[in-house]
């Protein structure tokens, strides 16, 4: 048997302790808050996706239920209703009508000028325009005076008055071109004649 030495000092040393109260730092604490924030969106985010399913699921339920109640022959004719409205829309917006142009030409003539013909040409989709007249006035101060009376209306763009020529009879014949404006011809934009 070993002999017994009466020492009251260990042999090893003890263990250290750890204080936790010392230990936490700062950032420590920081990025747990950082970790139970990011644990609590995700849980609610994937909470909320479940419910957008969900109320996906009850939504085309509930449009296949309204689309049974519909007769197939309704739908169908509905459709071509709806087709033919469609065709009637396009048609009125490519229809035009002279008349707001031949009131215009009227309130803005001369008592000393007249016309003779009238040219107009509209290409297909409608965004040119073009107008040419001829006529006479009785005097160069007449043909003057008509083109600032056609010069000042918006609705006549590049206004040229143009081949004046004394005729036989003594009046000066001229000749008129211009492009107009679509909207002044446009049978939907005129519908309050």
């Amino acid at each position: 048997m070993p002999p017994i030495t009466p020492s009251f000092i260990p042999k090893k040393a003890p263990a250290p302790r750890l204080d936790l109260k010392k230990k936490t730092s700062f950032f420590f604490l920081l990025s747990v808050v950082i970790f139970a924030s990011a644990a609590i969106l995700h849980g609610a985010a994937y909470l909320y996706k479940i419910s957008l399913e969900q109320k996906l699921k009850s939504y085309q339920n509930s449009l296949r239920l309204e689309e049974s109640a519909f007769e197939p022959a309704t739908l169908v004719e509905l459709n071509r209703v709806d087709a033919k409205l469609r065709s009637a829309k396009s048609l009125l917006d490519k229809h035009i009508t002279l008349l707001p142009l031949f009131r215009m030409i009227e309130e803005h003539t001369l008592q000393s000028v007249r016309f003779k013909s009238f040219g107009f040409n509209a290409n297909s989709d409608q965004k040119k325009i073009e107008l040419k007249m001829t006529g006479e006035a009785e005097n160069y101060s007449g043909v003057a005076l008509q083109s600032d009376a056609f010069g000042e209306l918006k609705e006549f763009k590049d206004a040229v008055f143009s081949d004046l020529n004394l005729n036989q009879s003594g009046r000066i014949s001229f000749t008129f071109s211009a492009s107009i404006d679509p909207g002044l011809i446009s049978y939907v934009k005129n519908l309050n004649l």
